[in-house]
C-alpha cells in the first residue's frame, strides 16, 4: 500500500522509545489486554473512524500494529482519508502460545 512502510521488530522497538511516535494496536481489545507493546492505543478497527481524533494527530508518526496484514491495510486506509501521512506497520505475531 502507498504510503505505508513496514518495519521490522528491532526498528519498532527503537520508534517506541521516541515520545513522537505513536503505536495504534487495532487488534480486537482482549487480544490486547493479554499482551501489547508499552505505550501502546487500542483502537479496535471498527471504533478508529469514531475516536481517532481524540487520540492521533495528523502530525504523528504513527505505528500501526495488528496481527493481520488486511486490518493494518484498512486502519492506514481510514487515517490516510483523514489527512495522516506518517504511517508504519508492524504485524503482531501472538507469542502466547494460543
Amino acid at each position: 500500500m502507498k504510503g505505508l512502510k513496514p518495519i521490522v521488530e528491532a526498528l519498532l522497538y527503537e520508534k517506541i522509545k521516541d515520545p513522537k511516535v505513536k503505536v495504534l494496536d487495532v487488534r480486537h481489545p482482549m487480544d490486547y489486554y493479554k499482551q501489547h507493546l508499552p505505550g501502546a492505543i487500542n483502537i479496535y478497527i471498527g471504533r478508529l473512524p469514531h475516536v481517532r481524533k481524540k487520540e492521533l494527530s495528523q502530525t504523528d508518526e504513527i505505528v500501526i500494529v495488528s496481527s493481520s496484514d488486511y486490518k493494518i491495510k484498512k486502519a492506514a486506509r481510514n487515517l490516510q482519508k483523514s489527512g495522516f501521512t506518517n504511517l508504519s506497520s508492524f504485524v503482531w505475531i501472538d507469542n502466547t502460545g494460543r
